[in-house]
């Protein structure tokens, strides 16, 4: 994971193009082929499972949250 980070930050999108064209033909999910807002709620629901009821109050009231009073 270090690699391909520090690959990113001199490389930049150059950089991720040669990582996922070096795994073509294994599992590797892509995250562009998955419905519209999938990720976010997957994520969300994890968040929801996961973390604490202090933080997701903190996140609820997160300036640009739409929920957030």
């Amino acid at each position: 994971m270090w690699d391909i980070v520090q690959d990113l930050h001199a490389r930049g999108l150059t950089a991720w193009e040669a990582f996922a064209a070096s795994r073509q033909g294994r599992p590797y999910r892509r995250a562009q082929l998955l419905a519209e807002g999938e990720n976010a709620a997957k994520q969300r629901g994890v968040e929801e499972c996961y973390d604490t009821p202090e933080i997701l109050e903190k996140y609820r009231r997160a300036p640009g949250n739409p929920a957030a009073s």
